[in-house]
């Protein structure tokens, strides 16, 4: 091969090794940004991220502890992250429970999920119904009809790995088990974009908010804080998961309760106790 033929090949191979770099750099660049996070930390006045200051103090979490143990008569767990400075408070049984309703969100988010590996769609009806329809009744009214229309196309086995998948290992379909620590972290991956895109989780934040069971966490929390939400009642299960946003920051939070009785005769009570539990997390 001559000297000429030999320098056009390595020009030739360099080209398309530089395109193929800059193909891949783009590629990666689309990605971030279409999984971009919803905004969660704080800058500088350089335009440096800066941690926070953690915000849960151990006095906070000695009066979590308190309140919990006032209540023999209650199973009680709180999970709490600070999105901003990643600090997390678990106070209370680190036992699963059954979910009740707040599980509704995690059929929503694994059905935008095989939306977005193309074995779903959002225009396309299932069971004659609008999936984002379906949505709304199940986030805003807890509409049992629509969630079972939701499981049934996803069906139990792949809801069921999904969740394991992405973290929540004790979740079992036929008991509708979970933590409280996993529906905070299940919480916080959601919000922050990776699970599925954010441009569709903020579609249906809308729908926690204003529910038809908004008095456990929202009554409680300070002025100006702004919540979305998914409660859940199923016998002796009274649990609300939120995220919160407050002073700039975003919190992602579970309080589960389950009672000895097996069901909801102490529901004021336990809406007191709930209550109690959300203002000492914000009495910062």
């Amino acid at each position: 091969m001559s000297q000429t033929k030999v320098k056009v090949l390595l020009a030739s191979t360099a080209v398309a090794g530089v395109a193929l770099l800059f193909l891949w750099v783009n590629n990666i660049q689309l990605t971030a940004e279409t999984y971009s996070e919803n905004p969660t930390k704080t800058a500088n006045s350089e335009g440096k991220y800066v941690k926070p200051k953690d915000i849960f103090s151990d006095e906070t979490i000695k009066k979590l502890s308190e309140i919990i143990d006032s209540r023999s008569d209650l199973r009680a767990s709180v999970s709490v992250i600070d999105l901003a400075s990643d600090q997390k408070i678990n106070v209370g049984s680190k036992e699963e429970y059954t979910a009740a309703s707040t599980t509704k969100l995690l059929s929503v988010v694994a059905y935008l999920n095989l939306v977005e590996t193309g074995e779903a769609s959002m225009d396309k009806p299932i069971g004659g119904q609008k999936p984002i329809d379906l949505f709304q009744r199940m986030l805003n009214q807890s509409d049992n009809s629509a969630w079972a229309v939701v499981d049934n196309y996803i069906t139990y086995p792949r809801l069921e790995h999904y969740a394991h998948e992405i973290g929540i290992p004790s979740y079992d379909r036929r008991y509708n088990t979970i933590t409280a620590e996993e529906a905070t972290n299940f919480l916080q991956k959601m919000y922050k974009g990776q699970l599925v895109y954010v441009k569709n989780i903020n579609q249906i934040l809308p729908f926690m908010q204003n529910t038809d069971t908004d008095d456990l966490i929202p009554p409680a929390l300070p002025s100006g804080a702004v919540v979305h939400h998914k409660a859940g009642y199923l016998y002796g299960n009274m649990h609300d998961i939120a995220l919160v946003e407050y002073k700039d920051r975003v919190f992602a939070m579970s309080i589960f309760t389950n009672n000895k009785i097996g069901n909801l005769s102490d529901r004021a009570s336990r809406v007191s106790f709930i209550q109690k539990l959300t203002r000492t997390i914000f009495s910062n």
